[in-house]
């Protein structure tokens, strides 16, 4: 087992069947959904104010997605009028 890097902070030292490593974005796509996305129709963002967004619409569809190295989180919502 190789050791992780710990000034990489993309480095898992989780590797695949070939001994290749695996970065956080390859590790989280391989993750089953947590929340069924399919039936969320309202996003909040809660921050030191409060409730500094919200989102609710009945046929919202949403979709999240993790990118930069698994340092951003992008909400979609796509409003179905």
């Amino acid at each position: 087992m190789k050791n992780k890097d710990e000034s990489n902070p993309n480095q898992t030292g989780l590797f695949d069947k070939d001994g290749k490593e695996l970065n956080v974005t390859s590790v989280m796509a391989m993750l089953p959904s947590l929340i069924p996305l399919e039936s969320v129709t309202r996003v909040e963002v809660i921050d030191h104010t409060g409730r500094g967004y919200v989102n609710w619409k009945p046929k919202n569809k949403t979709e999240i997605s993790l990118q930069n190295s698994g340092k951003t989180l992008k909400v979609f919502i796509f409003a179905d009028n």
